[in-house]
């Protein structure tokens, strides 16, 4: 069950991105154009970005693991709740 709802996290999370992608490819293009890159200048280009954002990718991360970590108690909560609800009706259909 944890692998699927990561497969589902991970397919929307793609999802998502794909329509990033999509809508602002033209900003995107725009903004590459305006870095002048070249060979000599990319790498550091590149890591000043990195610098800038590994932050923002810390917190994505942490982010997606709490998710996970919620949806994994929440379904095994949902499980537990649905073998109850089944005792239950097997305690019931028995004193019927």
């Amino acid at each position: 069950m944890i692998y699927r709802s990561a497969a589902l996290i991970g397919r929307q999370l793609a999802v998502v991105g794909d329509d990033i992608n999509n809508r602002y490819a033209p900003e995107f293009s725009q903004m590459i154009r305006m870095l002048h890159l070249t060979p000599e200048t990319a790498y550091e280009a590149f890591a000043g970005v990195a610098r800038k954002y590994v932050r923002v990718f810390y917190l994505l991360s942490f982010l997606s693991v709490q998710l996970v970590s919620c949806l994994t108690l929440i379904s095994g909560i949902l499980e537990l709740l649905l073998l109850l609800l089944l005792l239950m009706s097997l305690i019931w259909h028995r004193f019927e």
